[in-house]
């Protein structure tokens, strides 16, 4: 038997909550979750899960399903993420998990997003190349 891993992030609560199951010999799921409030979860946080459902189940192994990074370029991103979720789900009442957009809806917010873009990467080209003269 091993220990599936599973990890949300729940934009609404800010909160991590990571999941460890096992299937016993009779089929029977167990699981142990620990909700961790606004950050990362961490290698430690498994280990809390994993001897917990140890002790329910003798000779369990860990599988490895959900990764954690220790790179800080991904925790920055992730904390970056989690805040723009947090900013937008305050200023519009809402989340992605929105069902009131089509497909044609969502590509439009894309397009508009990238056009965005496009002007923000010509400006700091435009800004180095003065920087050059």
């Amino acid at each position: 038997m091993e220990i599936n891993w599973d990890v949300e992030f729940d934009v609404i609560r800010d909160t991590y909550v990571l999941r460890g199951s096992v299937k016993t010999g009779d089929g029977t799921e167990l699981f142990r979750t620990v909700a961790i409030k606004g950050m990362v979860a961490s290698a430690r946080d498994k280990e809390i899960v994993a001897a917990d459902l140890a002790r329910l189940v003798p000779g369990l192994r860990v599988k490895e399903k959900a990764k954690w990074s220790d790179d800080k370029n991904v925790v920055a991103v992730r904390r970056k993420l989690k805040e723009r979720a947090r900013r937008g789900a305050r200023k519009y009442g809402t989340t992605t998990m929105r069902t009131d957009l089509d497909k044609l809806a969502w590509l439009q917010h894309l397009q508009e997003e990238l056009l965005d873009a496009a002007v923000y990467i010509e400006a700091a080209m435009r800004s180095e190349s003065v920087k050059d003269e």
